[in-house]
């Protein structure tokens, strides 16, 4: 008779395993499309001017960050659907956001009680 729960606690362990497994594997992707998005940035930001040195384009290479370290405010709700909030906003293509989405709103629901927290000590 199968059981619904596993009483194994090897087959438990393993699952266990498998999950950080998968949760390590989207954190790479999501690197791999934040650095695919910063390079296509490069490009695009060099491309019009093929003279252009490194230290002129690195400034351009990087997101403008609104986050303003001297507020001193209330509540701040920045972190709260950043991953999200960064792909929608994001250079992707129009196509790609969709699957990029696929994997940080799960990641967003996770650290959602941490954003919330860290709003408050911002």
């Amino acid at each position: 008779m199968d059981c619904f729960f596993e009483t194994n606690p090897t087959v438990r362990t393993r699952r266990g395993l498998r999950r950080i497994a998968q949760i390590f594997l989207i954190g790479l992707v999501g690197l791999a499309l934040q650095n695919t998005a910063a390079a296509n940035l490069a490009t695009s930001d060099s491309a019009g001017s093929p003279q252009a040195s490194a230290s002129q384009t690195m400034p351009l290479a990087m997101a403008q960050d609104s986050l303003d370290l001297e507020d001193h405010g209330g509540y701040s709700d920045e972190y709260v659907f950043a991953m999200t909030k960064g792909v929608m906003r994001s250079t992707l293509a129009p196509a790609v956001k969709p699957l990029a989405l696929i994997f940080t709103v799960p990641l967003d629901l996770v650290t959602l009680p941490f954003a919330l927290v860290g709003g408050l000590f911002r």
